[in-house]
């Protein structure tokens, strides 16, 4: 079985529009799909990845609405 651990912050760029590297991630996974890789993260991966949709909600960066759509977005990344 292939396996690829993958960071928080390349999720983020999935699921969060004009994120830079937001093509690359996007390919990554494309990539993993397609040649039948399971994507494997790291213990703290979901609040990783939840914290940083948060900064930026609390920055200013981003509205609640894409907090919500970007969580949901979320949920859909299999890792």
């Amino acid at each position: 079985m292939n396996e690829l651990c993958i960071d928080a912050s390349v999720v983020v760029k999935l699921v969060l529009k004009g994120e830079p590297y937001r093509v690359m991630a996007r390919r990554l996974l494309k990539d993993c799909i397609v040649n039948n890789v399971t994507l494997i993260a790291p213990p703290f991966f979901e609040s990783e990845a939840d914290t940083a949709i948060c900064k930026r909600v609390h920055d200013g960066k981003l509205s609640f609405a894409d907090a919500k759509k970007a969580f949901a977005g979320l949920d859909k990344v299999t890792v």
